[in-house]
């Protein structure tokens, strides 16, 4: 009777561990309702030693919109911080104009619901950005 009561648990136990969907990818929840997300336009500029000198906001876009129109959407700081961390850890080689740090434009998406998830591989789930 023990060995009966074993092998239910281990065929149990078996059936739930198979049948956990993987986590959806960004690209698959962009057709999900309340998923929704916004391209964030950063200006930088990289110093003499391939540091990152200066890190901004420059805009925030609908990409389902269409159009390159900004829109009123807050980006908060935790997930501005989370760029720079992502931004830092590219180690851009450095660009100068007119003897001082160029600046350069690049962008991240951003989801409301995780705002300290910065979104770069669409094929990814959302916990899994690189």
């Amino acid at each position: 009777m023990i060995g009966k009561t074993w092998l239910r648990i281990a065929i149990l136990t078996m059936l739930l561990a198979t049948s956990a969907a993987p986590a959806k990818t960004v690209r698959e929840q962009m057709h999900d309702p309340g998923f929704h997300i916004y391209s964030v336009i950063f200006a930088f500029s990289i110093d003499q030693a391939s540091k990152l000198r200066t890190f901004r906001v420059v805009e925030v876009d609908d990409p389902a919109s269409g159009t390159n129109n900004a829109v009123n959407i807050p980006v908060p700081a935790a997930y501005v911080e989370a760029a720079r961390k992502k931004m830092q850890a590219k180690h851009s080689e450095p660009t100068l104009k007119d003897g001082k740090p160029a600046e350069h434009f690049t962008y991240f998406l951003y989801e409301p619901g995780h705002p300290g998830a910065v979104i770069s591989d669409l094929d990814q789930p959302i916990d899994r950005q690189p």
